[in-house]
């Protein structure tokens, strides 16, 4: 074996790495169905898999030239490669800013003897050394809205909790305890959940000792996404229904909170339902739009909305140093992984999840997310130099 090849032949496997993330990422933002994504996938790994041998083998093993290995070496590896680090450098330098807020309380359960691994079929995804499924952190995070409210709004937003089997239940029980124990002391009025609750129907039980112990005075409120589109989604909006939440897929409700009326709306598209129109009649409410991916911005700003909340992203499960977060299932790709991103029109903030299909966290905790929605009387947003907002979570801790 040449060794002095072995550069080339890396570049090559990095550059088909990259196109093949960037595909996976975007089928998975598509709504089809799951055999479909199954073989879309599965075609993009064999493909990659076959050209990283086929060129490895080539370059290292066979006998072409210098010249030659380094032509293919540029052709398949240095233009992808060459375009991650322009996006890479584009969203640090001029894309979304993203604001990851301030950890208000972390949780390991890693030692915890009542919290399993659970029994999903990819169970041992949760055992890869650095894997931080068993941590969560409860973040706080401000939206600045300009609106003509005199007081702060709470709102708990919670999102893709993924019920699979891994983690096991007492770990959402857990969860569910500092849920419960922040929206007393935060003041929370509103509870949001945007989607993706269930893998295994056999889990839907589980809302019983989870979300179904989760309260707020104005009310709790949900979408459903992909994931439970993939099972029986009647099935789950009516036993979340009948736990207490009130589901908002395709309608705009109005809540009575101390600081005067909010409008929610829901939106369960591409996969389920319609995009309701909200309202023209009352300008003085705050307007939340409610969606599962943040692909779904557009129908929020169209509608003039304060604030836009979702999830399916995971915050990209695997963050990578210099490079970011990988997974994220959008036709944006990772540009709306996970955060807050205020600068956008209206403020999506975009939740990491508790929980995943597949189980793996890699420097991207799970998360449930206190945001304090604080009106203002100039425009809304921040610039990339503030810092949070006086009547932020932690402003006031």
């Amino acid at each position: 074996m040449d060794f002095t090849r072995l550069l080339p032949a890396a570049v090559a496997c990095g550059g088909l790495t990259v196109a093949a993330v960037l595909c996976i990422n975007r089928i998975h933002g598509r709504a089809w169905r799951c055999r479909t994504l199954a073989r879309a996938k599965n075609a993009v790994i064999a493909i990659w898999a076959g050209s990283c041998l086929a060129a490895a083998g080539w370059m290292l093993l066979g006998d072409a030239s210098t010249a030659a290995v380094l032509t293919v070496a540029c052709l398949l590896g240095l233009p992808w490669l060459a375009a991650a680090a322009a996006v890479v450098r584009h969203w640090r330098t001029q894309g979304p800013l993203r604001d990851d807020g301030v950890v208000l309380q972390r949780v390991d359960l890693r030692t915890d003897a009542a919290v399993e691994v659970g029994d999903a079929s990819l169970a041992w995804l949760a055992r890869v050394p650095g894997n931080e499924l068993l941590q969560f952190e409860l973040t706080g995070k401000a939206i600045p809205v300009q609106s003509s409210r005199t007081r702060s709004l709470h709102v708990l937003h919670l999102t893709d909790w993924h019920f699979s089997g891994t983690p096991g239940r007492v770990f959402y029980e857990r969860a569910t305890e500092l849920a419960a124990a922040a929206i007393d002391e935060y003041g929370v009025e509103l509870v949001v959940f945007s989607g993706d609750l269930v893998d295994r129907m056999s889990l839907l039980p589980w809302v019983e000792t989870t979300l179904a112990r989760i309260d707020a005075p104005a009310g709790r409120v949900f979408v459903l996404g992909n994931h439970d589109w993939m099972q029986r989604p009647s099935e789950i909006r009516t036993h979340l229904t009948a736990a207490g939440w009130t589901d908002i897929a395709g309608r705009v409700v109005t809540l009575a909170t101390a600081g005067g009326p909010v409008l929610v709306g829901g939106s369960e598209r591409p996969w389920m339902g319609e995009e309701p129109t909200f309202p023209q009649d009352n300008s003085e409410a705050l307007r939340l739009a409610v969606m599962h991916t943040p692909d779904r911005l557009p129908w929020a700003a169209s509608n003039g909305c304060d604030a836009a909340l979702a999830g399916h992203n995971h915050g990209g499960q695997v963050r990578l140093p210099l490079l970011g977060p990988v997974l994220a299932p959008s036709l944006e790709g990772t540009r709306f992984a996970g955060g807050l991103y205020a600068e956008q029109s209206p403020p999506l903030h975009v939740g990491r999840g508790l929980g995943a299909l597949h189980p793996l966290r890699w420097r991207c905790r799970p998360e449930m997310t206190l945001l304090t929605i604080v009106p203002t009387q100039g425009e809304p947003g921040r610039t990339r130099d503030s810092t949070h907002s006086e009547g932020s979570p932690a402003a006031t801790t």
